[in-house]
């Protein structure tokens, strides 16, 4: 989970881009904080960087890691 303290610093957006799911190790499309949709772990990725990979963290259920944005740091 991301966690904020400002709410002024952040901005409500809808969009498809943080509807998708990412596989582990794949190229984060986004700069900003992703979060595992099965666990809540959040890391922090940079466009055109990969995300973290399937070792980073296990699910006791085998579930694998599919990382969805949370909070987009730029978007044009």
């Amino acid at each position: 989970m991301a966690f904020y303290r400002y709410r002024q610093l952040l901005e409500r957006r809808d969009g498809v881009e943080f509807d998708d799911l990412h596989p582990a190790g794949t190229i984060a499309p986004l700069s900003g904080v992703y979060v595992c949709d099965a666990c809540g772990t959040s890391v922090t990725a940079l466009n055109g960087r990969s995300l973290p990979g399937p070792a980073h963290h296990r699910h006791e259920d085998g579930a694998p890691i599919a990382w969805r944005l949370a909070v987009c740091s730029h978007h044009k």
